[in-house]
């Protein structure tokens, strides 16, 4: 069965403005294995990248390791792995606390960002502590927090 020049163009529109296979095949109302078999024959491939996709492949290139991306993406570390080895991307390793730039002078110590976090953390805990049924400003907070910093 031969497809007639329209239904050829028109299936080539379909995938190439799709995100997936399956997405194409339920538009253009076809199986998901009989597009694919057409599509791979055809050199035919779904050219838009879904937001999901781009926004791991951000994080991923940022250097995030798996279990970083898949707390952020709201799933399982597996997936994140399996959407990796799909893609051939190596793991990326545990990255280490970079130092924060200091003024000598005043800091003769640098200090490394998870140690600032956790200050700062232990701080608005203190904060709620002593006032438990106020809301925290966490920027006001962040600035009284930097101004006791230095």
């Amino acid at each position: 069965m031969s497809l007639t020049i329209e239904k050829k163009k028109e299936r080539y529109k379909v995938i190439a403005s799709s995100a997936t296979i399956v997405e194409a095949a339920k538009r253009l109302g076809l199986s998901q294995p009989v597009l694919a078999r057409w599509a791979r024959k055809n050199n035919a491939k779904p050219t838009i990248k879904t937001a999901k996709t781009r926004q791991r492949m951000n994080l991923y290139r940022r250097g995030w390791t798996d279990t970083e991306i898949a707390k952020t993406e709201g799933c399982h570390t597996e997936t994140i792995r399996v959407w990796r080895a799909h893609r051939s991307l190596p793991r990326n390793e545990k990255r280490k606390a970079v130092p924060v730039a200091v003024d000598r002078q005043k800091n003769p110590e640098p200090r490394v960002i998870p140690e600032l976090v956790k200050g700062f953390f232990q701080f608005l805990l203190r904060v709620k502590r002593k006032c438990p049924d106020r809301q925290i400003d966490v920027l006001v907070a962040a600035k009284i927090y930097r101004e006791g910093l230095s």
